[in-house]
């Protein structure tokens, strides 16, 4: 009767148990995420471009002072293509790519303003153009001391309408990529 009794109250402390583990496991597992290496502040998280942290702020950086020129208006970015010296096929084509994503983006895209940081002769359509290559290269060393592993001498920024620049693209980054990064940014900084 004892093994019988003994049973029976071990086979009604299962559900108990079970209880008890639905509320533990899930409070252990966002334990175990926290602590780990990879937490949500070092990854790169939904974005395809590389998170600056802390951002760039173009106010605060003399080097970057020739950027304070650049007005955008609230809930507006723009994408500052740069690269050291002319801009030759790499350049051009990344600069025909976000023509495209801002002609593609339809409405949103007129909030999205395209600055061109390179020496060239005469002016682009459609960029802001800012010719100082000294300029580029502090931009890409600033970049760099953010933490992004490859070499910066050219890409695209992307610059808030308080100066702050938050993400980088390497030159030839896949126009989807950038599409959709930019995308998040416009969806999250639209005013209502």
């Amino acid at each position: 009767m004892n093994k019988k009794s003994s049973r029976k109250n071990s086979a009604s402390r299962w559900p108990l148990f079970l209880v008890i583990a639905c509320f533990i496991l899930p409070l252990a597992v966002a334990w175990m995420l926290v602590q780990s290496p990879q937490s949500v502040g070092l990854g790169p998280l939904l974005n395809k471009g590389f998170l600056l942290q802390p951002p760039l702020d173009i106010k605060s950086e003399s080097e970057l002072k020739p950027l304070q020129a650049i007005t955008l208006e609230p809930s507006e970015w723009g994408a500052i293509l740069f690269t050291n010296g002319l801009c030759e096929a790499k350049c051009l084509k990344a600069m025909s790519n976000l023509a495209v994503i801002r002609d593609v983006l339809g409405h949103s895209g007129s909030r999205f303003k395209l600055i061109g940081l390179f020496e060239s002769e005469k002016d682009i359509p459609g960029f802001i153009h800012i010719r100082n290559t000294n300029l580029a290269q502090q931009l890409g060393k600033l970049v760099k001391e953010r933490g992004v592993v490859e070499p910066v001498s050219d890409g695209v920024v992307f610059l808030d309408w308080r100066g702050q620049i938050v993400s980088y693209f390497v030159i030839d980054a896949d126009p989807a990529s950038i599409k959709k990064d930019l995308k998040r940014l416009l969806r999250a900084s639209k005013i209502k």
